[in-house]
């Protein structure tokens, strides 16, 4: 969970054998300035059109870090990550950030080889090897766990 108190940002990270809670190294202005920056390197709107741009990934890693840095390493074992943000990080998906600088490394050296920029194969995206869920609030969340199954059937479409 991230959470904005007057000002300043804080997470909490709560899995099956722990609860760690700290102080991140970015007050709310400066979270807003890296989504700001993270969006605007996906895409603009200049000269009356949207011009699209390969993403960020090293700046993507830096905001990682200093969201999770404290329980970065415990991402591996993470197959459901379950997150509640706020303030900016309402309007940029966690599953975008990227856990670890090797895979920023590996980009950058395949690029500067002459590789694709926009060839993200490789990068070590939050959302790549778990799933993800965003819950706006703690009781949103409880109420969704709390719905009847959906009776749909799967692979069949009703028209």
């Amino acid at each position: 969970k991230l959470a904005l108190v007057g000002g300043e940002a804080y997470m909490t990270w709560i899995d099956r054998t722990q609860l760690k809670s700290w102080r991140v190294a970015l007050d709310e202005r400066d979270l807003e300035f890296e989504v700001d920056m993270l969006r605007a390197s996906i895409s603009l709107f200049e000269g009356g059109q949207f011009v699209t741009y390969p993403y960020d990934i090293a700046a993507s890693h830096r905001l990682f870090t200093k969201l999770f840095g404290p329980v970065a390493s415990e991402f591996g074992a993470v197959r459901h990550l379950i997150f509640e943000p706020d303030g900016a990080m309402l309007r940029l998906p966690v599953d975008i950030l990227v856990m670890n600088a090797a895979s920023v490394d590996a980009y950058n050296a395949r690029v500067s080889g002459g590789g694709d920029e926009y060839d993200f194969s490789g990068v070590a995206w939050v959302g790549r090897d778990r799933r993800i869920s965003t819950a706006v609030s703690a009781q949103a969340f409880a109420d969704a766990r709390g719905a009847d199954a959906s009776g749909a059937e799967i692979g069949r479409a009703h028209v």
